[in-house]
């Protein structure tokens, strides 16, 4: 894991619950779209 991944997930683990879980959500659905080869991660505004 980078180190920049790994401050975001260290300052995601501050939000409330409710926030990390719609923020899990979402991360995991451009993954499996990005896995899916949909180059969705535009969400996300990092590609």
């Amino acid at each position: 894991m980078t180190k920049l991944l790994e401050k975001a997930f260290e300052e995601a683990s501050k939000l409330p619950e409710i926030e990390q879980n719609a923020l899990a959500k979402e991360l995991s659905n451009e993954l499996k779209a990005e896995k899916n080869g949909k180059k969705h991660l535009q969400v996300l505004k990092i590609f």
